[in-house]
């Protein structure tokens, strides 16, 4: 038996949870496979979406399934075929009538959603929780599934708006000074943000180098920024942070484009490429539409974003 809608879940050792609890009959785990979404940043007005796996040993019915949340960040959740459930001061809510589970299992689907995003309240983190369920066997006999540790979902952050971000190959294009560009990047997004601690990646996986100087970054012509010193071996990796002073701000519904020069001196033989890409994301700081400063322990769990690698090489 399932319930309407709900697609059957396999349990077994593979099964990826973020907690798992059972009490001899029904085992619960939160899980981060699709539909679910992954921990990440949530943009004002959008929801997230969380699955709770239920397995039963034998067949039940769960009447009433309770729930935890941040209050007021979380406001209130949705299951499809079953209802709303509106999060309370105490940061309680429940929903009735979840249906039949079996040995097959069901995704329990929940949409959250989140109180509008303000100065106050972006960059804040939401968790919903499982907390007890309460359900009836076959043999017509009320249990209460009470875990000991509440079961959570994946955590979400809040904010305004996410940057865009996109690495792209570079142009064909020297500075006066000998310097290539080494790496395109666009900035874009709906709502405005500013861009104040960018960290790059560099690999030359063979003979390529980076002599020791400071990394440029031009938009539109004109030097926005410079990178501590630094150099590039044959063969290695490096790591660097350009430092916006006031921050590069992105205007909403454009796209700008910043362009990174290196002092790599020609050798003569293509095949030897600069990859640059945007890591660690711990050192990637960033203010939102609203000026809050999305700092770089935030970035590291909750940026998910794709921004690609420029690959620079002689043409």
């Amino acid at each position: 038996m399932k319930t309407p809608d709900s697609d059957a879940v396999e349990y077994s050792a593979a099964f990826t949870s973020t907690s798992f609890e059972t009490d001899g009959i029904v085992s619960v785990a939160a899980s981060i496979l699709p539909p679910a979404m992954q921990q990440s940043f949530v943009e004002n007005g959008k929801s997230g979406k969380v699955v709770f796996a239920i397995v039963s040993a034998r067949n039940i019915v769960i009447e009433n399934a309770y729930f935890t949340g941040d209050y007021p960040l979380i406001q209130y959740i949705t299951a499809k075929d079953i209802g709303v459930a509106v999060n309370q001061p105490s940061g309680q809510m429940g929903l009735i009538g979840v249906g039949n589970v079996d040995d097959q299992g069901i995704k329990l689907e929940l949409d959250v959603f989140y109180n509008t995003v303000d100065i106050n309240t972006s960059g804040s983190v939401g968790i919903l929780n499982l907390t007890a369920l309460q359900y009836k066997t076959d043999e017509g006999m009320y249990h209460a599934f009470n875990p000991v540790t509440a079961i959570a979902a994946q955590p979400m952050c809040v904010v305004n708006n996410i940057p865009g971000i996109s690495f792209n190959n570079p142009d064909d294009d020297t500075l006066n000074n000998g310097y290539k560009q080494i790496a395109k990047i666009a900035l874009t997004g709906g709502s405005g943000w500013n861009l104040n601690e960018l960290p790059l990646t560099l690999g030359s996986p063979f003979l390529r180098v980076i002599s020791k100087s400071k990394l440029i970054v031009k938009h539109k012509g004109d030097k926005v920024a410079v990178s501590d010193e630094i150099q590039l071996d044959q063969n290695s990796r490096i790591q660097t942070v350009i430092k916006f002073e006031g921050g590069f701000k992105h205007v909403a519904g454009e796209k700008e484009i910043l362009k990174i020069y290196a002092d790599t001196p020609a050798i003569g033989k293509p095949g030897n490429p600069i990859i640059t890409n945007m890591y660690p994301l711990s050192s990637f700081v960033w203010l939102d539409g609203l000026g809050v400063k999305i700092p770089g322990n935030k970035n590291v769990s909750f940026f998910k974003n794709e921004t690609g690698i420029s690959v620079y090489d002689e043409g």
